[in-house]
């Protein structure tokens, strides 16, 4: 049976986990995150991880500064933190990078 989930609501994204574990027991929580984010997501994680600012994300990638910054409040949302620094020791502590 389908469900609706608000994407936008970080409940959204905690029900998606939930049923990804229950259906997907060999899945880790790593690899449920890493299908949850965007291939870009996944890079401008990465490069934030490396300590990189939001300039250097844009240069590297080729998009601007404000897809940069829409990129993070999606990233912020789907591993429901407020800061890059959460975000990054969220990262590191889940094997996301």
């Amino acid at each position: 049976k389908y469900h609706w989930v608000n994407y936008y609501e970080p409940d959204g994204y905690r029900q998606i986990i939930k049923s990804l574990q229950s259906r997907a027991i060999s899945l880790d929580i790593s690899t449920i995150y890493r299908i949850l984010l965007s291939d870009r997501e996944m890079e401008v994680l990465l490069l934030l991880a490396k300590g990189s600012d939001n300039k250097e994300i844009g240069g590297l990638l080729g998009i601007s500064y404000q897809t940069v910054k829409n990129h993070l409040s999606s990233i912020y949302l789907k591993l429901n933190v407020k800061t890059r620094s959460q975000a990054v020791a969220y990262a590191f502590q889940h094997g996301l990078v």
